[in-house]
């Protein structure tokens, strides 16, 4: 059976995806240290309220959002059989 055009759609889609996954997992471990090193859990809903970009955001709520790209990251893992390394063999560059 030979793949159709929208399959290949799909296909080419999802190998996209996993090539901006894996970069991001990069940004996303550097983040991880810097949240640290930059106590940004210590921040408050006035620190955010004074800057125009974050005033429609809550402490509590940018600590959630931290959150779950820790968990993400977490799921994508690092090791010869996470997902990472899953993402590694369908992709056509090295990223």
């Amino acid at each position: 059976m030979a793949m159709n055009a929208v399959q290949q759609n799909v296909c080419s889609a999802i190998q996209t995806i996993a090539v901006d996954l894996i970069a991001m997992q990069q940004k996303l471990t550097s983040l991880g240290a810097m949240w640290t090193n930059e106590n940004i859990s210590a921040l408050t809903d006035a620190d955010f309220a004074a800057l125009a970009p974050f005033a429609h955001i809550t402490a509590a709520e940018f600590i959630a959002a931290g959150g779950a790209l820790v968990a993400i990251n977490t799921t994508l893992g690092s090791g010869a059989t996470s997902n990472w390394a899953k993402l590694l063999k369908i992709v056509t560059i090295v990223p």
